[in-house]
């Protein structure tokens, strides 16, 4: 609303339609999928970085591209993971064109992975500041 604010606009009667055409779709589970994701991956990313930083900081020297390896790493891992679960749902659906059941798959899985990384990043990030690093 801040970005795209203008005097010309019903902001009120966009959100009401908005939710009268939710309804009548009966999109409010792919809503709060989405609401859901948007939570874990807001929560998750911060605990990525610092998973990453604190890799970097294994390195004795060049530290920051240490921090950059790991991050780009954890992207390669992660789209080929991806990659393997839509493969898996592609072939899974067959023939059929149930799209609601693929979106719904796809949403769930990215959850799932979402909070999967993210305690492992957690973890890691542990194990390494209080085991690995001298922090004195």
């Amino acid at each position: 609303f801040v970005v795209t604010y203008s005097k010309d606009i019903d902001y009120a009667r966009g959100i009401s339609y908005s939710v009268q055409k939710l309804t009548q779709l009966g999109a409010w589970g792919y809503v709060a999928e989405g609401i859901i994701a948007a939570i874990v991956t807001v929560i998750g990313m911060p605990i990525l970085m610092y998973a990453c930083l604190s890799i970097g900081q294994l390195y004795t020297k060049h530290r920051v591209v240490g921090a950059i390896l790991a991050y780009i790493g954890y992207y390669i891992i992660n789209q080929v993971v991806s990659s393997v679960f839509l493969v898996i749902c592609m072939h899974s659906l067959g023939n059929s064109y149930d799209i609601s059941a693929f979106a719904n798959q796809i949403f769930i899985f990215g959850i799932v992975l979402s909070i999967v990384v993210s305690i492992a990043s957690y973890i890691a990030t542990y194990y390494i500041l209080s085991k690995k690093l001298n922090l004195e």
